[in-house]
This record gives C-alpha cells, sequence and structure tokens, in this order.
C-alpha cells in the first residue's frame, strides 16, 4: 500500500512539473516581435547621454529623494530576419524583414525614395503602477525650449514635433518628427534626452517603473522597412493606439523601460540634522571630560 502511494504521489508531482514547464514556456511560443523598439535609459549623470548603449545608461537606478535623473530615449529597427505577423494587406499577411538599408548614409536601391528606419512617433513616458516614487520632470532648453524633452537628431523638423508635456509622475504627447522623406533608426540612435527629479519616496526600498508607450490619446507611428526588397518598393506601415494598445498580438512597435527603486532622501530632514548636532556635541563633551 505504501508503495502505491508513493507511486502515485510522483505521478502526481511529475505530472504538476511537466504542466508548470509548459506554462513557463507558452509564452515564447507567442512573444511579439517588433519591427520598430523604443527604450528609455537612465543614469545619474547627463555623461555620454548622446550616446547609444553607453555603459553608464542602463534599465534601472536606485534613487533619493531630491535626485537629479538622466534619461535617454531611444530607437531601432529589429534585426534582418525577424517575423511580425500583423495583418497589413493582402500582400503582406506577414513580414520579414530583409537587410536593411540605412538613409542617408548608404546608397538607396533602384526605386527606393528612402531608406529603412522611423519616421515619427507619438507617445508618452508613464508611471506604470502606483506612484510608490515620485518625478517630475523638468525643462532641458534646446529645441523646443518650453517642452520637457530635447530632440535629437534631426527629430525637431517635421510638422507638430514636441518634446513633451510634464503631468505627474508622466510626460506626454512627445513627438519627435523628421521631414517627410526622412526615415532613420536602423542602427540604434537617441531621439530624445532629458531630465526629471525624485520627490516623495512612499516606503523602503520600494520600486516604480517609467515605460514609454504609444500616446493613450492619439499615439502613432509611422515606419519604413524592406526598402531593399521588391525592387525597392518597401512597405510604410502606420500604427496608432487604437490598433497597438487594443490588443494587437505582434505589434510594430515594442517598448522597454526602466525601474526606480527608493533608498531615501538625499538631504537630510531637520529632525535628522537635529540628532546629528546633538550626537556631535555629546562625543565632544564625552572628549573634554577625558582631556
Amino acid at each position: 500500500m505504501s508503495h502505491l502511494l508513493t507511486e502515485r504521489r510522483f505521478k502526481i508531482l511529475a505530472g504538476a512539473v511537466i504542466a508548470t514547464a509548459a506554462a513557463y514556456q507558452l509564452p515564447s511560443a507567442v512573444e511579439a516581435a517588433p519591427i520598430y523598439n523604443i527604450k528609455m535609459r537612465i543614469s545619474t549623470t547627463s555623461t555620454n547621454v548622446l550616446t547609444p548603449g553607453a555603459a553608464n545608461y542602463g534599465s534601472s537606478l536606485s534613487v533619493t529623494t531630491g535626485q537629479t535623473v538622466f534619461y535617454q530615449l531611444l530607437g531601432n529597427m529589429s534585426p534582418a530576419g525577424t517575423v511580425n505577423n500583423t495583418f497589413i494587406d493582402a500582400s503582406h499577411p506577414n513580414t520579414t524583414l530583409v537587410a536593411q538599408v540605412q538613409d542617408p548614409d548608404q546608397t538607396l536601391p533602384s526605386g527606393a525614395t528612402a531608406g529603412d528606419g522611423a519616421q515619427s512617433w507619438k507617445g508618452d513616458i508613464f508611471d506604470t503602477a502606483a506612484a510608490n516614487i515620485a518625478v517630475a520632470f523638468r525643462a532641458t532648453g534646446g529645441t523646443p525650449a518650453s517642452t520637457s524633452g530635447r530632440l535629437q537628431n534631426s527629430w525637431n523638423v517635421g510638422s507638430g514635433f514636441s518634446g513633451g508635456n510634464a503631468l505627474g509622475n508622466d510626460l506626454t504627447a512627445i513627438r519627435p518628427v523628421h521631414s517627410s522623406a526622412s526615415w532613420s533608426g536602423i542602427d540604434e540612435e537617441i531621439f530624445m534626452t532629458g531630465l526629471f527629479v525624485v520627490g516623495t519616496i512612499n516606503g523602503t526600498n520600494v520600486s516604480t517603473n517609467l515605460n514609454p508607450r504609444f500616446a493613450a490619446a492619439g499615439g502613432s507611428g509611422v515606419i519604413f522597412f524592406n526598402s531593399a526588397a521588391n525592387g525597392g518598393t518597401g512597405i510604410s506601415a502606420n500604427a496608432s493606439s487604437g490598433t497597438e494598445l487594443g490588443g494587437t498580438a505582434d505589434p510594430f512597435f515594442g517598448y522597454s523601460g526602466v525601474t526606480l527603486t527608493g533608498t531615501g532622501s538625499a538631504v537630510p530632514e531637520p529632525t535628522s540634522l537635529s540628532l546629528l548636532g546633538l550626537a556631535g556635541l555629546g562625543l565632544l563633551a564625552r572628549r573634554n571630560k577625558k582631556n
């Protein structure tokens, strides 16, 4: 009886392990393969802020109240061979990216009017959870001077460009735009830089996430790809928050954000300063007594 019970328990346990493994592997089978990727990276210093892939810019940071954090927004095309299953039209029920052509650094294929990459995007940086850590996006000057982010690499040439509007923990309606015939970002490229100041931290070792996304209201983006295929005709794809945020299984745009973890206050509060002062006086009195 004991042997049969043990064997039965083993089978149940083995089945549970197999089921768990299958559930764990399932997401990779349906993982989206975006054509264009946008990510945010942060640092405690502005050094290398215009350098894509700079070692001092990462996806996570420990912060204190009052600290200034510098950020980059970057974009790049997915590599050749990436498959995206979004239905564009009858000729393109799904799309495989071919070798990308840089504009204007490389000679365009016959018949192509532009290289591959992105031409415009409208999105937000938003707090994905409760505001455990408050942040305040600040204007950085440059062009446009009245907004919170500074557009880089000719992303401030097209009509309606904007570095966004600070709204609580979010930066909304960011709109980098190239001229109508300009496309870029095959290789990773910085399209906006800026900074924010850390405010109240509600708790000990709490964290919050800041992610880029299509703007919740009127978000959009235009990309051009496969200009080296089909005689250089290429494909122009338009995406919007109405489709990308509405449950598209394989979106054109993919996003990667950052995590802030609060470690305390950068500036001691008055009470803390008083305690430090009293402690210092106590040490001084003790030293005088010994002398």
